[in-house]
């Protein structure tokens, strides 16, 4: 975050405008950074976040995905929705073109074994949101409105003060829109009230991850109960 605190400090400065999106703690982090008179040009967009994962754990995925495989990563998809909104699979593609996907690295991190301490006790979720915009998938859509399901997903927009509306409302003309209350949002949003729960097995998982090959942790940890 460093070096991205220092480009939009410098941006700013030269009377840019700036559009910063991110998880809610890193908004926070800018615009505490970021001082007066410097923040009427700043805009920011932050997501109702489940968590952010170990960057080891994601580390040591990848490398275990190429020596398995003996090829090189090229582009990873965390959900890849050629498979659908729900599915959730994640697909690797190689250097040679060929392709793979699995569902270990979501299994990992629906696991809760993997998330950050901090997000456990996270200050952000709920619906007092730090970003002028708020941005997610709108689980629960089929029940609001079953005729705006759509296969391929459906975002959830929260404007959260009149920047937010501003930039939203130039962006209008090229969605597909309906109005719902906060409370349709929420309700298959829990993340919008609590934190992620924490699981009872992190400190076994990572006693695990310690001591045992990662081919280990796949079977005993990635793979859907």
């Amino acid at each position: 975050m460093e070096n991205i605190l220092l480009t939009i400090e410098k941006d700013l400065k030269e009377n840019q405008k700036v559009l910063f999106s991110g998880t809610p703690c890193q908004v926070a982090a800018v615009t505490a950074y970021i001082k007066e008179p410097y923040r009427k040009n700043l805009y920011t967009c932050d997501l109702i976040c489940h968590g952010v994962p170990s960057e080891l754990i994601f580390q040591k995925f990848l490398q275990y995905i190429e020596k398995t495989n003996k090829k090189h990563i090229q582009q990873f998809i965390f959900r890849d929705k050629r498979f659908g909104w729900e599915s959730h699979y994640e697909t690797f593609i190689f250097e040679d073109g060929t392709e793979m996907s699995t569902q270990y690295f979501r299994n990992l991190f629906y696991g809760h074994n993997i998330l950050r301490p901090s997000c456990h006790t996270c200050n952000y979720a709920n619906v007092h949101r730090p970003a002028d915009i708020t941005i997610a998938d709108f689980w629960g859509i089929e029940e609001v409105n079953p005729a705006f399901l759509d296969k391929n997903g459906v975002s959830l927009v929260i404007l959260n003060n009149e920047k937010g509306k501003e930039l939203f409302d130039k962006a209008q003309k090229d969605l597909t829109l309906i109005n719902c209350s906060i409370e349709d949002c929420i309700k298959h949003t829990y993340t919008l009230t609590q934190p992620t729960p924490e699981n009872p097995n992190r400190t076994a998982f990572w006693q695990d991850f310690r001591t045992k090959k990662f081919e280990e942790i796949l079977e005993k940890y990635g793979v859907e109960e």
